[in-house]
Protein backbone atom coordinates (compact mmCIF):
# COMPACT_ATOMS: atom_id res chain seq x y z
CA UNK A 1 0.00 0.00 0.00
CA UNK A 2 2.73 2.25 0.84
CA UNK A 3 4.44 2.09 -2.43
CA UNK A 4 1.46 2.96 -4.50
CA UNK A 5 0.28 5.58 -2.23
CA UNK A 6 4.46 6.93 -2.64
CA UNK A 7 4.36 6.40 -6.04
CA UNK A 8 1.15 8.39 -6.90
CA UNK A 9 2.48 11.02 -4.62
CA UNK A 10 5.45 11.16 -7.33
CA UNK A 11 3.23 11.21 -10.24
CA UNK A 12 1.01 14.60 -8.62
CA UNK A 13 3.83 16.26 -7.52
CA UNK A 14 5.51 16.29 -11.30
CA UNK A 15 1.82 17.45 -12.65
CA UNK A 16 1.88 20.32 -10.66
CA UNK A 17 5.78 21.42 -11.28
CA UNK A 18 4.59 21.44 -14.80
CA UNK A 19 1.41 23.00 -15.14
CA UNK A 20 -0.17 26.00 -14.87
CA UNK A 21 -1.25 25.52 -10.75
CA UNK A 22 2.50 26.00 -10.27
CA UNK A 23 2.71 29.31 -10.40
CA UNK A 24 0.26 29.86 -7.83
CA UNK A 25 1.75 31.82 -5.17
CA UNK A 26 0.70 30.55 -1.13
CA UNK A 27 0.77 32.52 1.58
CA UNK A 28 -0.75 36.14 0.94
CA UNK A 29 2.60 37.38 0.49
CA UNK A 30 4.18 39.47 -2.34
CA UNK A 31 7.90 37.98 -1.49
CA UNK A 32 9.00 34.87 0.86
CA UNK A 33 10.28 35.49 4.67
CA UNK A 34 13.48 34.88 4.04
CA UNK A 35 16.07 34.52 1.76
CA UNK A 36 16.20 30.97 -0.77
CA UNK A 37 19.65 29.62 1.01
CA UNK A 38 17.85 29.89 4.28
CA UNK A 39 14.88 28.66 3.40
CA UNK A 40 16.42 25.30 1.91
CA UNK A 41 18.56 25.03 4.53
CA UNK A 42 15.90 24.73 6.72
CA UNK A 43 14.05 22.35 4.55
CA UNK A 44 17.17 20.12 3.99
CA UNK A 45 18.46 19.68 8.31
CA UNK A 46 14.59 19.83 9.67
CA UNK A 47 12.89 16.99 7.68
CA UNK A 48 15.38 14.25 6.74
CA UNK A 49 19.46 14.94 6.89
CA UNK A 50 19.18 13.77 9.94
CA UNK A 51 18.95 10.22 9.38
CA UNK A 52 20.75 10.90 6.10
CA UNK A 53 23.98 11.48 8.17
CA UNK A 54 23.50 7.52 10.17
CA UNK A 55 21.97 5.83 7.01
CA UNK A 56 24.62 8.06 4.40
CA UNK A 57 27.81 5.48 4.59
CA UNK A 58 25.50 2.28 5.99
CA UNK A 59 22.78 1.68 3.93
CA UNK A 60 24.32 1.76 0.36
CA UNK A 61 27.32 -1.29 2.35
CA UNK A 62 24.65 -3.12 3.62
CA UNK A 63 22.95 -3.27 -0.03
CA UNK A 64 26.20 -3.72 -1.45
CA UNK A 65 27.06 -6.79 0.70
CA UNK A 66 23.44 -7.91 0.88
CA UNK A 67 21.72 -6.81 -2.87
CA UNK A 68 18.23 -6.15 -2.48
CA UNK A 69 15.75 -8.73 -3.76
CA UNK A 70 14.60 -6.94 -7.30
CA UNK A 71 18.29 -7.96 -8.57
CA UNK A 72 19.36 -10.47 -6.62
CA UNK A 73 18.78 -12.91 -9.43
CA UNK A 74 21.07 -10.95 -11.42
CA UNK A 75 23.75 -8.81 -9.26
CA UNK A 76 26.20 -11.02 -7.11
CA UNK A 77 27.30 -9.11 -3.49
CA UNK A 78 30.39 -7.22 -3.18
CA UNK A 79 30.54 -6.52 -7.07
CA UNK A 80 30.33 -3.71 -9.31
CA UNK A 81 26.97 -3.99 -10.03
CA UNK A 82 26.23 -4.15 -6.48
CA UNK A 83 27.24 -1.16 -5.88
CA UNK A 84 25.68 0.38 -8.36
CA UNK A 85 22.33 -1.28 -7.10
CA UNK A 86 23.08 -0.46 -3.58
CA UNK A 87 22.99 3.48 -4.12
CA UNK A 88 20.30 2.99 -6.91
CA UNK A 89 18.06 2.39 -3.92
CA UNK A 90 19.66 4.66 -1.48
CA UNK A 91 18.25 7.33 -4.16
CA UNK A 92 14.81 5.77 -3.74
CA UNK A 93 14.37 6.03 -0.16
CA UNK A 94 16.04 9.25 0.13
CA UNK A 95 15.34 11.45 -3.07
CA UNK A 96 12.56 12.52 -4.59
CA UNK A 97 9.96 10.25 -3.33
CA UNK A 98 10.45 11.57 0.04
CA UNK A 99 10.71 14.97 -0.49
CA UNK A 100 7.34 14.42 -2.73
CA UNK A 101 5.33 13.26 0.43
CA UNK A 102 6.43 16.59 2.20
CA UNK A 103 5.36 19.02 -0.79
CA UNK A 104 1.65 17.32 -0.95
CA UNK A 105 1.43 18.07 2.99
CA UNK A 106 2.76 22.00 2.39
CA UNK A 107 1.13 22.69 -0.39
CA UNK A 108 -2.79 21.17 1.53
CA UNK A 109 -1.80 23.07 4.56
CA UNK A 110 -0.59 25.99 3.19
CA UNK A 111 -3.86 26.60 1.27
CA UNK A 112 -6.21 26.03 4.05
CA UNK A 113 -4.52 27.71 6.78
CA UNK A 114 -3.37 31.28 4.72
CA UNK A 115 -6.33 30.86 1.95
CA UNK A 116 -9.63 29.53 3.84
CA UNK A 117 -8.63 30.79 7.29
CA UNK A 118 -8.31 27.67 9.19
CA UNK A 119 -6.14 26.98 12.09
CA UNK A 120 -2.04 26.66 11.59
CA UNK A 121 -2.97 22.85 12.60
CA UNK A 122 -2.21 19.48 10.63
CA UNK A 123 -5.88 18.72 10.45
CA UNK A 124 -6.76 21.99 8.19
CA UNK A 125 -4.45 20.09 5.58
CA UNK A 126 -7.58 17.85 4.82
CA UNK A 127 -10.15 20.42 4.44
CA UNK A 128 -10.31 19.26 0.99
CA UNK A 129 -11.50 16.01 2.09
CA UNK A 130 -13.75 16.42 5.16
CA UNK A 131 -15.11 19.95 5.10
CA UNK A 132 -14.29 22.83 7.44
CA UNK A 133 -16.76 21.19 10.21
CA UNK A 134 -15.20 18.43 10.57
CA UNK A 135 -11.60 19.80 10.11
CA UNK A 136 -12.76 21.49 13.72
CA UNK A 137 -14.71 18.70 15.18
CA UNK A 138 -13.73 15.26 16.11
CA UNK A 139 -11.95 14.24 13.34
CA UNK A 140 -9.87 17.03 12.90
CA UNK A 141 -8.80 16.66 16.83
CA UNK A 142 -7.70 13.04 15.92
CA UNK A 143 -6.12 13.79 13.42
CA UNK A 144 -4.13 16.59 15.28
CA UNK A 145 -3.28 13.97 18.08
CA UNK A 146 -2.22 11.19 14.92
CA UNK A 147 0.16 13.64 13.96
CA UNK A 148 1.15 14.83 17.10
CA UNK A 149 2.61 11.27 18.18
CA UNK A 150 3.67 10.68 14.83
CA UNK A 151 6.13 13.45 14.22
CA UNK A 152 7.24 13.17 18.22
CA UNK A 153 7.63 9.67 17.37
CA UNK A 154 9.83 10.36 13.78
CA UNK A 155 12.06 12.54 15.76
CA UNK A 156 12.62 10.53 18.30
CA UNK A 157 13.85 8.06 15.60
CA UNK A 158 15.91 10.51 14.19
CA UNK A 159 17.57 11.90 17.29
CA UNK A 160 17.72 8.04 18.72
CA UNK A 161 20.10 7.17 15.70
CA UNK A 162 22.25 9.81 15.75
CA UNK A 163 23.08 9.35 19.44
CA UNK A 164 23.68 5.69 19.05
CA UNK A 165 26.15 6.93 16.19
CA UNK A 166 27.47 9.31 18.84
CA UNK A 167 27.57 7.41 21.35
CA UNK A 168 29.40 4.44 19.34
CA UNK A 169 31.99 7.21 17.90
CA UNK A 170 33.06 8.12 21.41
CA UNK A 171 33.85 4.91 22.91
CA UNK A 172 35.77 4.19 19.89
CA UNK A 173 37.63 6.80 19.59
CA UNK A 174 38.05 8.50 23.12
CA UNK A 175 37.28 5.43 25.13
CA UNK A 176 34.00 7.11 26.44
CA UNK A 177 31.96 4.25 27.74
CA UNK A 178 28.86 3.40 25.05
CA UNK A 179 26.37 2.81 28.16
CA UNK A 180 23.10 4.48 28.79
CA UNK A 181 24.64 7.29 31.34
CA UNK A 182 26.69 8.42 28.41
CA UNK A 183 23.16 8.57 25.83
CA UNK A 184 21.30 10.48 28.77
CA UNK A 185 24.39 13.21 29.15
CA UNK A 186 24.39 13.22 24.67
CA UNK A 187 20.65 13.85 25.29
CA UNK A 188 20.97 16.64 28.08
CA UNK A 189 23.73 18.68 25.68
CA UNK A 190 21.30 18.28 22.78
CA UNK A 191 18.51 19.54 24.64
CA UNK A 192 20.45 22.44 26.41
CA UNK A 193 22.02 23.92 23.11
CA UNK A 194 18.16 23.32 21.79
CA UNK A 195 17.47 25.44 24.30
CA UNK A 196 19.34 28.30 23.49
CA UNK A 197 18.23 28.13 19.76
CA UNK A 198 14.39 28.54 21.16
CA UNK A 199 14.71 31.28 23.23
CA UNK A 200 15.97 32.93 19.97
CA UNK A 201 13.20 33.13 18.16
CA UNK A 202 11.26 31.32 15.96
CA UNK A 203 13.14 32.36 12.62
CA UNK A 204 16.81 33.63 14.16
CA UNK A 205 17.65 30.40 15.93
CA UNK A 206 16.41 27.78 13.46
CA UNK A 207 18.22 29.44 10.39
CA UNK A 208 21.41 29.73 12.18
CA UNK A 209 22.07 26.44 12.99
CA UNK A 210 20.37 25.13 9.36
CA UNK A 211 22.86 27.47 7.70
CA UNK A 212 25.78 26.65 9.84
CA UNK A 213 24.42 22.63 9.18
CA UNK A 214 24.24 22.78 5.76
CA UNK A 215 27.40 24.40 5.27
CA UNK A 216 29.57 22.01 7.72
CA UNK A 217 27.50 19.67 5.33
CA UNK A 218 28.87 20.83 2.32
CA UNK A 219 32.51 21.34 3.66
CA UNK A 220 32.61 17.96 4.74
CA UNK A 221 31.22 16.22 1.36
CA UNK A 222 33.15 18.20 -0.55
CA UNK A 223 36.54 17.38 1.74
CA UNK A 224 35.47 13.35 1.00
CA UNK A 225 35.36 14.28 -2.18
CA UNK A 226 39.17 15.51 -2.74
CA UNK A 227 40.74 13.12 -0.36
CA UNK A 228 39.10 10.33 -1.09
CA UNK A 229 38.57 7.94 -3.94
CA UNK A 230 37.00 11.20 -6.40
CA UNK A 231 36.67 9.08 -9.96
CA UNK A 232 35.18 5.91 -8.37
CA UNK A 233 32.98 8.41 -6.55
CA UNK A 234 32.13 10.15 -9.71
CA UNK A 235 31.75 6.97 -11.61
CA UNK A 236 29.55 5.41 -9.69
CA UNK A 237 27.02 8.62 -8.85
CA UNK A 238 26.73 8.74 -12.69
CA UNK A 239 25.99 5.23 -13.08
CA UNK A 240 23.62 4.81 -10.54
CA UNK A 241 22.00 7.58 -11.12
CA UNK A 242 21.46 6.36 -14.36
CA UNK A 243 19.98 3.11 -13.24
CA UNK A 244 17.94 4.97 -10.72
CA UNK A 245 15.81 7.09 -13.46
CA UNK A 246 15.98 3.92 -15.86
CA UNK A 247 14.93 1.58 -13.14
CA UNK A 248 12.28 3.87 -10.94
CA UNK A 249 9.42 2.50 -11.57
CA UNK A 250 10.31 -0.96 -11.13
CA UNK A 251 12.32 0.18 -7.66
CA UNK A 252 9.04 2.21 -6.29
CA UNK A 253 6.48 -0.58 -6.85
CA UNK A 254 8.18 -3.87 -6.07
CA UNK A 255 6.82 -6.33 -4.03
CA UNK A 256 8.90 -8.82 -3.87
CA UNK A 257 5.78 -11.21 -5.02
CA UNK A 258 7.85 -14.71 -4.51
CA UNK A 259 10.42 -14.94 -2.26
CA UNK A 260 8.36 -12.60 0.53
CA UNK A 261 11.98 -12.26 2.26
CA UNK A 262 10.89 -9.26 4.74
CA UNK A 263 13.45 -6.80 3.03
CA UNK A 264 10.99 -4.45 2.21
CA UNK A 265 9.41 -3.94 5.11
CA UNK A 266 12.79 -3.53 7.19
CA UNK A 267 13.56 -1.17 4.52
CA UNK A 268 11.60 0.68 1.63
CA UNK A 269 8.19 0.09 3.17
CA UNK A 270 9.58 1.49 6.36
CA UNK A 271 10.96 4.58 5.08
CA UNK A 272 7.32 5.37 3.54
CA UNK A 273 5.83 4.87 6.64
CA UNK A 274 8.51 7.19 8.10
CA UNK A 275 8.07 9.74 5.80
CA UNK A 276 4.02 9.12 5.73
CA UNK A 277 3.79 9.19 9.70
CA UNK A 278 5.30 12.46 10.17
CA UNK A 279 4.43 14.42 6.93
CA UNK A 280 0.90 16.45 8.24
CA UNK A 281 3.40 18.07 11.21
CA UNK A 282 6.35 18.31 9.10
CA UNK A 283 4.04 19.93 6.27
CA UNK A 284 3.18 22.36 8.88
CA UNK A 285 6.75 23.55 9.62
CA UNK A 286 7.41 23.85 6.29
CA UNK A 287 4.25 25.91 5.32
CA UNK A 288 5.28 28.39 8.50
CA UNK A 289 8.73 28.78 7.00
CA UNK A 290 7.69 28.97 2.80
CA UNK A 291 5.04 31.39 3.20
CA UNK A 292 4.78 33.93 -0.28
CA UNK A 293 6.35 31.11 -2.23
CA UNK A 294 4.66 29.48 -5.43
CA UNK A 295 3.84 25.81 -5.09
CA UNK A 296 6.42 25.17 -8.47
CA UNK A 297 9.25 26.63 -5.72
CA UNK A 298 8.12 24.70 -3.38
CA UNK A 299 7.89 21.29 -5.36
CA UNK A 300 11.27 21.88 -7.02
CA UNK A 301 13.00 23.15 -3.82
CA UNK A 302 12.49 19.82 -2.47
CA UNK A 303 11.98 17.12 -5.40
CA UNK A 304 15.13 19.33 -7.23
CA UNK A 305 17.50 20.67 -4.44
CA UNK A 306 16.93 18.99 -1.43
CA UNK A 307 16.91 15.28 -3.27
CA UNK A 308 19.50 15.72 -5.26
CA UNK A 309 21.86 17.42 -2.06
CA UNK A 310 21.18 13.67 -0.71
CA UNK A 311 21.72 11.97 -3.93
CA UNK A 312 25.07 13.99 -3.94
CA UNK A 313 25.53 12.70 0.31
CA UNK A 314 24.80 9.47 -0.49
CA UNK A 315 27.45 8.80 -3.26
CA UNK A 316 30.05 10.61 -1.62
CA UNK A 317 29.31 8.93 1.50
CA UNK A 318 27.96 5.33 0.50
CA UNK A 319 30.99 5.35 -2.59
CA UNK A 320 33.42 6.10 -0.53
CA UNK A 321 32.53 3.40 2.09
CA UNK A 322 32.59 0.82 -0.98
CA UNK A 323 35.32 1.56 -2.70
CA UNK A 324 37.27 1.75 0.80
CA UNK A 325 35.39 -2.02 1.62
CA UNK A 326 37.00 -3.47 -1.55
CA UNK A 327 40.14 -1.82 -1.05
CA UNK A 328 40.71 -3.59 2.13
CA UNK A 329 38.92 -7.22 1.53
CA UNK A 330 35.75 -6.40 2.84
CA UNK A 331 37.13 -4.67 6.16
CA UNK A 332 34.57 -2.69 6.55
CA UNK A 333 31.24 -4.59 6.01
CA UNK A 334 32.38 -7.40 8.53
CA UNK A 335 32.82 -4.39 11.05
CA UNK A 336 29.25 -3.15 10.11
CA UNK A 337 27.53 -6.75 10.25
CA UNK A 338 29.39 -6.67 13.92
CA UNK A 339 28.71 -3.56 15.60
CA UNK A 340 25.62 -2.03 13.64
CA UNK A 341 24.54 0.28 10.81
CA UNK A 342 26.38 3.35 13.50
CA UNK A 343 29.57 2.09 12.81
CA UNK A 344 29.87 2.75 9.10
CA UNK A 345 30.58 6.05 9.33
CA UNK A 346 33.69 6.21 11.92
CA UNK A 347 34.76 2.94 9.68
CA UNK A 348 34.81 5.00 6.51
CA UNK A 349 36.50 7.95 8.18
CA UNK A 350 39.15 5.98 9.38
CA UNK A 351 40.49 5.40 5.81
CA UNK A 352 40.68 8.98 4.97
CA UNK A 353 43.66 11.54 4.97
CA UNK A 354 43.40 13.90 8.80
CA UNK A 355 40.69 11.29 9.43
CA UNK A 356 40.86 12.99 13.10
CA UNK A 357 39.59 15.90 11.89
CA UNK A 358 37.29 14.58 9.43
CA UNK A 359 35.89 12.63 13.11
CA UNK A 360 35.66 15.87 15.05
CA UNK A 361 34.21 17.61 12.38
CA UNK A 362 31.15 14.89 12.03
CA UNK A 363 30.45 14.79 15.84
CA UNK A 364 29.93 18.55 15.48
CA UNK A 365 28.12 17.97 12.52
CA UNK A 366 25.93 15.39 14.51
CA UNK A 367 24.95 17.88 17.42
CA UNK A 368 24.00 20.86 14.88
CA UNK A 369 21.72 18.17 12.91
CA UNK A 370 20.69 16.46 16.12
CA UNK A 371 19.34 20.58 17.43
CA UNK A 372 17.75 21.57 14.62
CA UNK A 373 15.97 18.67 13.85
CA UNK A 374 14.58 18.73 17.81
CA UNK A 375 14.09 22.30 17.04
CA UNK A 376 11.99 22.42 13.98
CA UNK A 377 9.72 19.52 15.70
CA UNK A 378 9.51 21.19 18.78
CA UNK A 379 8.42 24.34 16.78
CA UNK A 380 5.88 21.83 14.53
CA UNK A 381 4.29 19.97 18.41
CA UNK A 382 3.55 23.52 19.61
CA UNK A 383 2.42 24.89 16.32
CA UNK A 384 -0.08 21.98 16.88
CA UNK A 385 -1.23 22.45 20.40
CA UNK A 386 -1.90 26.48 20.14
CA UNK A 387 -3.15 26.60 16.15
CA UNK A 388 -0.96 29.73 16.55
CA UNK A 389 2.40 29.56 13.36
CA UNK A 390 3.81 31.91 16.51
CA UNK A 391 3.91 29.54 19.95
CA UNK A 392 5.33 30.57 22.82
CA UNK A 393 9.03 29.94 23.03
CA UNK A 394 8.21 28.54 26.70
CA UNK A 395 6.00 25.70 24.89
CA UNK A 396 8.41 24.92 22.36
CA UNK A 397 11.11 24.52 25.12
CA UNK A 398 8.39 22.13 26.57
CA UNK A 399 8.30 20.33 23.52
CA UNK A 400 11.89 19.99 23.44
CA UNK A 401 11.77 18.80 26.32
CA UNK A 402 9.40 15.88 26.02
CA UNK A 403 11.39 14.60 23.00
CA UNK A 404 14.71 14.49 24.78
CA UNK A 405 12.75 12.79 27.52
CA UNK A 406 11.32 9.87 25.48
CA UNK A 407 13.70 9.22 23.23
CA UNK A 408 16.13 8.60 26.58
CA UNK A 409 13.35 6.02 27.42
CA UNK A 410 12.96 4.23 24.48
CA UNK A 411 17.13 4.23 23.73
CA UNK A 412 16.98 2.55 27.64
CA UNK A 413 14.32 0.04 26.38
CA UNK A 414 15.09 -1.16 23.09
CA UNK A 415 17.48 0.75 20.98
CA UNK A 416 17.47 0.96 17.19
CA UNK A 417 14.28 -1.83 16.64
CA UNK A 418 11.93 0.57 19.06
CA UNK A 419 13.11 4.01 17.46
CA UNK A 420 11.56 2.56 14.06
CA UNK A 421 8.74 0.83 15.70
CA UNK A 422 8.19 4.27 17.54
CA UNK A 423 8.55 6.08 14.14
CA UNK A 424 6.25 4.35 11.91
CA UNK A 425 2.92 3.13 14.55
CA UNK A 426 1.04 6.08 13.03
CA UNK A 427 1.66 5.83 9.56
CA UNK A 428 -1.54 3.75 8.16
CA UNK A 429 -4.42 5.82 8.99
CA UNK A 430 -2.32 9.04 7.25
CA UNK A 431 -1.44 6.86 4.75
CA UNK A 432 -5.21 6.33 3.36
CA UNK A 433 -5.74 10.42 3.85
CA UNK A 434 -2.89 11.30 1.73
CA UNK A 435 -4.72 9.20 -0.79
CA UNK A 436 -7.02 10.49 -1.48
CA UNK A 437 -5.19 14.28 -0.64
CA UNK A 438 -3.34 13.44 -3.87
CA UNK A 439 -6.39 12.61 -5.97
CA UNK A 440 -8.13 15.59 -5.11
CA UNK A 441 -5.24 18.32 -4.42
CA UNK A 442 -5.13 19.67 -8.42
CA UNK A 443 -9.41 19.63 -8.56
CA UNK A 444 -8.97 21.89 -5.17
CA UNK A 445 -6.02 24.35 -6.53
CA UNK A 446 -8.32 24.91 -9.64
CA UNK A 447 -11.11 25.71 -7.59
CA UNK A 448 -9.27 27.84 -5.51
CA UNK A 449 -8.53 29.91 -8.36
CA UNK A 450 -11.68 30.16 -9.63
CA UNK A 451 -13.49 31.41 -5.94
CA UNK A 452 -10.86 34.29 -5.21
CA UNK A 453 -10.87 35.38 -9.06
CA UNK A 454 -14.70 35.69 -8.62
CA UNK A 455 -13.47 38.38 -5.90
CA UNK A 456 -13.95 41.80 -7.04
CA UNK A 457 -11.25 43.51 -4.76
CA UNK A 458 -9.10 40.60 -4.95
CA UNK A 459 -8.97 39.67 -8.84
CA UNK A 460 -8.33 43.78 -9.29
CA UNK A 461 -4.55 42.80 -6.91
CA UNK A 462 -3.37 40.41 -9.78
CA UNK A 463 -0.87 41.05 -12.31
CA UNK A 464 -0.98 38.86 -15.14
CA UNK A 465 2.68 38.77 -16.36
CA UNK A 466 3.47 36.34 -19.65
CA UNK A 467 6.26 34.16 -18.96
CA UNK A 468 8.27 31.80 -21.38
CA UNK A 469 7.14 28.53 -19.98
CA UNK A 470 3.18 30.02 -18.41
CA UNK A 471 0.95 33.02 -17.56
CA UNK A 472 2.29 33.89 -14.33
CA UNK A 473 0.63 36.18 -11.72
CA UNK A 474 2.92 37.97 -9.32
CA UNK A 475 1.54 37.99 -5.64
CA UNK A 476 -0.80 38.31 -3.13
CA UNK A 477 -2.98 35.41 -3.36
CA UNK A 478 -3.53 33.20 -6.42
CA UNK A 479 -1.15 34.10 -9.41
CA UNK A 480 -3.33 32.59 -12.25
CA UNK A 481 -6.43 34.36 -13.87
CA UNK A 482 -8.80 31.65 -14.72
CA UNK A 483 -9.45 33.12 -18.25
CA UNK A 484 -5.96 32.17 -18.84
CA UNK A 485 -6.08 28.90 -17.38
CA UNK A 486 -6.59 26.48 -20.10
CA UNK A 487 -7.82 23.33 -17.86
Amino acid sequence: MFAVIVFLNVLVCIYLIFSKLGSIRLGKLEKPEMSTFSWISILFCSAIAAGAVFYGPGEPLTFFSSVPPLYSDTVQNNTQEAAVVALQYSYLHWGFSAWCIYGIFVIATMVAVYHKGLPFKPSSAFYFLIGEKRVKGFWGKAIDIFSTIAVVGGVMASVGLLVIQLGYMLEEVYGIPDNSATKFIILFVIVATFTISCITGVFKGITKLSRWNVYLAIVLAAAIFLLGPSQFILDIMISSFGGYLQDFVKMSLYTDPVEKSGWLSWWSSFYWAWWIGWGPAIGLFFARVSRGRTIREILIAGLSISGVSLIFWFAILGGTGIWFDIKSGGEITKVLATNGMESALLSLLNYLPLSNVFIIAFLIAIVLFLVTTADSVALSASIVVTGSDEPSRWIRLFWGLVIGGIAAILLHIGGLSTLQTGAIITAPPIALMLLLLIVSIPRQLKQMVDEECKTGDEAERYEVVKAKESLTVDPLIAPVRRDNLHM
